[in-house]
């Protein structure tokens, strides 16, 4: 992998660093060097456990392809002496690293595919190319958002303005509908469902889908109907054929990246080799910060959530009109008051239903009473009310959300929608909002019998430990920790 870094150079109490090394012993000092602006990175990850290792690293300003293909067989050489059979090596798409791949030995022409060749250590082994299929989807966006239009073999359009029309529809609404790309999504050897790996016990459920992409993005045109495998902008799709086809025949780095020197990456370099982590720090930003299924990061629990509304609470209610009222509030210049809302456009409708169940799955991970668990999930099979986003994304792998849980989920979103108007569209995040919203959420769920099936077994427990009313809160809590860390970002945030 390529990891560009910032050219700096710095003593670090023993030599100068900053310049090239490749690795050929010659002194770093050596101000005839040009200094390093990338790092040249080999990682083994493993197919059939759950480890990955950092092999090695090369300071450079830029690798011929011949250069690059020789590390390569170099790196496959050195695993192969201590026993570690390599079957396939992922990398991005640039012209460098194409050339690369072709002198190595495989075919890139989209005409006589075969991203294939063979082992420098074993001329019966094959090693099969992936070109990293997150950065061909980037590659796709982007090639998207510059021609505007791409037509497929049916003659359907697909249009960026669509694209930009449902991200302002979600901007403006304040939720997504659930197509946000996340580290969840990146397969896994212990992933289940359509995150799992794709094994030969599974083949009857990738194989089919993958020949279908094969043959729809060949048939994907530009404008003046050029095959887009075979335009400029080629790269993206071609990436997409070879990764189907040595997926046929047969990534992630936890780190963090935002140009550091190289005194900066070997730091982080070296920590990863201690311990397979990465925390983002000052000048490091996380590509990734997205955690839908983290537990609640309130440090309460569901078995110790107090159900009493305290004082405190109340005076956040009343400051944020958190509570739902029918009529404006009755003052002597209620003639301007603003509405208290208490509906939700059908767009948030579909997108709180998605969200629920997400919700489930993390009240889940604190409940350890059967019977609440047991009212999370949606029994009926024909109730599409609220979950109808859910089935049509679903692949086995989400949660249909109960209709009182959803029904929580509903209260919350409208407090928070109360919150937003009052603060002139300002999120606050602080704890307090979180308890106060909560409470109203609270009280709300018992006027509409919310979990009606726990109404009994409410009173199998002392009055401080309330099953119901606790139940109630922590899902309240665990929408407001998705909704609060996944709003879309438009720099207002607040603590309260």
């Amino acid at each position: 992998m390529r990891w560009q870094s910032r050219k700096h150079l710095e003593w670090d109490g023993h030599k100068y660093v900053g310049f090239t090394d490749i690795g050929n012993g010659i002194d770093d000092g050596d101000d005839s060097s040009p200094l390093a602006s990338e790092a040249f990175v080999f990682m083994a990850v493993s197919l059939n456990s759950n480890w990955k290792v950092p092999l090695g690293y090369f300071l450079i300003d830029g690798l011929s392809a011949s250069e690059r293909a020789n590390l390569v067989k170099t790196c496959l050489l050195k695993l192969s002496e201590v026993g570690v059979k390599t079957v396939s090596p992922t990398c991005d798409g640039p012209s460098c690293n194409q050339s690369m791949i072709k002198l190595l030995g495989a075919k890139l022409d989209v005409d006589d595919l075969d991203p294939s060749f063979v082992h420098p250590a074993d001329s019966n082994q094959k090693i099969h190319v992936v070109l990293d299929v997150c950065h061909m989807l980037k590659l796709v966006r982007n090639t998207l958002a510059t021609q505007k239009n791409i037509t497929d073999g049916n003659g359907g359009n697909i249009r960026w303005e669509l694209i930009e029309e449902l991200h302002k529809i979600q901007d403006e609404e304040g939720l997504r509908l659930g197509n946000k790309l996340r580290g969840a999504h990146i397969q896994n050897p212990y992933g289940k469902h359509y995150k799992s790996p794709l094994r030969e016990s599974n083949k009857q459920a990738w194989q089919p889908f993958l020949t279908e992409a094969m043959q729809y993005i060949s048939t994907l045109t530009d404008s003046c109907g050029t095959p887009m495998v075979k335009t400029k902008r080629k790269t993206p799709f071609l990436g997409f054929l070879v990764a189907i086809k040595s997926i046929e025949s047969i990534r992630s780095l936890g780190g963090w990246n935002n140009y550091p020197t190289a005194t900066q990456f070997m730091a982080a370099y070296k920590r990863l080799l201690l311990r397979h982590e990465v925390n983002a720090s000052g000048n490091c930003t996380a590509l990734d910060a997205t955690n839908i299924l983290h537990a609640v990061k309130d440090t309460t629990t569901i078995n110790h959530v107090n159900a009493d509304i305290d004082v405190s609470d109340i005076t956040t209610i009343r400051r944020y009109d958190l509570n739902v009222r029918l009529e404006p509030q009755q003052t002597d210049h209620d003639y301007v008051d603003a509405p208290n809302f208490n509906y939700l456009s059908s767009y948030k409708e579909a997108a709180v239903g998605y969200i629920a169940g997400y919700v489930v799955r993390m009240v889940k991970r604190s409940v350890t009473c059967e019977s609440c668990i047991d009212a999370l999930v949606e029994k009926d099979p024909n109730n599409t009310k609220f979950n109808s986003l859910v089935r049509q994304k679903n692949h086995g792998g989400l949660i249909e959300a109960s209709a009182s849980v959803y029904q929580i989920c509903q209260s919350t979103e409208q407090c928070v929608v109360r919150m937003l108007h009052s603060t002139r569209g300002n999120l606050l995040t602080s704890s307090k909002i979180v308890s106060a919203i909560s409470s109203v959420v609270l009280e709300e769920a018992v006027k509409k019998n919310a979990f009606s099936s726990l109404h009994d077994h409410m009173f199998d427990n002392s009055p401080d430990n309330n099953h119901l009313f606790r139940l109630i809160k922590c899902i309240a809590k665990c929408f407001l920790n998705i909704r609060m860390h996944h709003a879309p970002s438009k720099g207002n945030n607040s603590k309260g």
